[in-house]
């Protein structure tokens, strides 16, 4: 029965998947279609010529009837071209494939200072709770949320590149360079991830079981780090998957800053250059990717959970 329910719970998330997939794709076709003027025009240029603004409505698929335009659309979708760009003439594919591990590595590198920094903070200030500890927690969990990303980015920046030149100021070289954009990027995540642990930690030492496991004669620390904290990271898990997705979009702004040449700064370009089909690969690519992890942690979720299988 339980292998039933996982078959089930998988088949269930994996036809979700889809759906937002296929709508993800939908959309961003519709948009194409539905703003006002020519696209194609707007591409190339009020002054342009008739047949280059032509060559562009045949590179974006848009002439013949809208169902043949949908199917071609689709089906390259499936294949994963996204068309080429006007800029550079390159396979947007390529392009994006180029720049993503900058891009996964500061999202990866921002989600692990995420986790060491929250999930301890957090777990103290619960345990600890309206002690000096629990001050801590909370007036870092209040900083964090209300200092923007960018103003955060720019302040480490100033102190740690400009005057003390710890880290390299602009680019990629190495490691050292993520390190600044990485935690500007966390620091906010970081910040509800300390919310969410705590409350959900306090919720857990108060629920009967603990008293029960109390009055058999367990220490306080093994109750407190081993039973209650396993039961409280189920929800911390749901929501640090959703930020994971998060960081990689946040990550537009933060690239910027830093001169980090990954996926935000391919399409914060695309934007300027007016390289539409840089700017809709971009959007499919990371809409995909979002989705696919709020799939993976759906799925963790419900193979740590046994409710949410039934459910």
């Amino acid at each position: 029965m339980r292998s039933m329910d996982t078959i089930r719970t998988i088949g269930r998330l994996l036809l979700r998947l889809l759906a937002t997939m296929l709508l993800i794709s939908t959309i961003v076709f519709l948009l194409l279609r539905l703003l006002p003027g020519d696209p194609a025009q707007v591409i190339a240029g009020i002054d342009a010529n008739p047949a280059d603004v032509e060559n562009i409505r045949n590179s974006l698929g848009m002439n013949g009837t809208i169902i043949s335009q949908y199917l071609t659309w689709m089906g390259n979708i499936i294949h994963f071209d996204f068309g080429n760009s006007y800029f550079s003439g390159r396979p947007v594919s390529t392009l994006i494939l180029e720049r993503l591990p900058v891009t996964a590595n500061l999202a990866l590198l921002a989600m692990v200072f995420t986790i060491l920094t929250a999930i301890p903070i957090g777990v103290l200030s619960a345990v600890k709770r309206w002690s000096i500890w629990d001050a801590f927690g909370l007036l870092y969990s209040q900083l964090g949320m209300a200092l923007p990303s960018f103003w955060m980015g720019i302040l480490l920046l100033l102190i740690f590149s400009v005057k003390l030149g710890w880290f390299p100021l602009f680019g990629a070289q190495g490691f050292n360079s993520l390190i600044l954009p990485a935690i500007s990027l966390g620091l906010a995540k970081s910040a509800v991830l300390v919310r969410i642990t705590r409350i959900s930690m306090i919720e857990e030492l108060g629920k009967p079981y603990i008293e029960a496991a109390r009055a058999k004669g367990l220490v306080d620390r093994r109750i407190q780090y081993v039973h209650a904290l396993k039961n409280a990271l189920l929800p911390v898990l749901t929501v640090t998957g959703l930020q994971l997705g998060g960081l990689l979009g946040g990550a537009i702004i933060i690239e910027q800053i830093f001169s980090l040449p990954g996926l935000g700064r391919l399409f914060l370009t695309g934007i300027y250059q007016r390289d539409f089909a840089v700017v809709q690969g971009s959007v499919i690519f990371m809409a995909f990717l979002f989705s696919g992890i709020n799939f993976l942690v759906d799925l963790l979720y419900a193979l740590i959970n046994p409710k949410a299988r039934i459910s």
